[in-house]
């Protein structure tokens, strides 16, 4: 018997108090691919308000991890787009992201703010002030 483990980066758009907001999930095992398939799309989205400070609700709930790869990939986006996304806001139901969230604040990895949030409508009100 074969099992196959659901796993990849969702991506929906929407808005926030008039501002553009990507949501995005990360579910599973996180892969390269995952990133190859997903940045291009967000990239779109992007180029869809350039110069506008964009919002991001990452939801990483269900993630489980990642390929080196894929964190490196994360981290080179991050850099890539730091001046199209004002707020990052990480759904997270771990400390570990929380700390992961205040490491990259410290190291400027982002050029907007990165939060942590265990609570959806928090994160979501943070996202809107």
């Amino acid at each position: 018997m074969t099992t196959t483990s659901r796993h990849g980066l969702q991506l929906e758009a929407s808005t926030v108090q008039g501002q553009p907001l990507l949501e995005c999930k990360a579910i599973g095992h996180l892969t390269h691919a995952d990133y190859e398939a997903f940045t291009p799309r967000v990239e779109a989205l992007l180029a869809e308000h350039p110069g506008e400070q964009n919002r991001m609700l990452f939801d990483t709930t269900e993630l489980e991890g990642w390929d080196l790869r894929a964190a490196l990939d994360d981290i080179s986006f991050g850099l890539k787009h730091r001046k199209g996304i004002g707020k990052v806001a990480v759904l997270s139901s771990g400390k570990w992201m929380e700390l992961s969230c205040r490491v990259a604040n410290s190291l400027h990895l982002y050029g907007g703010e990165l939060r942590s949030f265990e609570n959806r409508e928090e994160a979501l009100a943070w996202l809107a002030a």
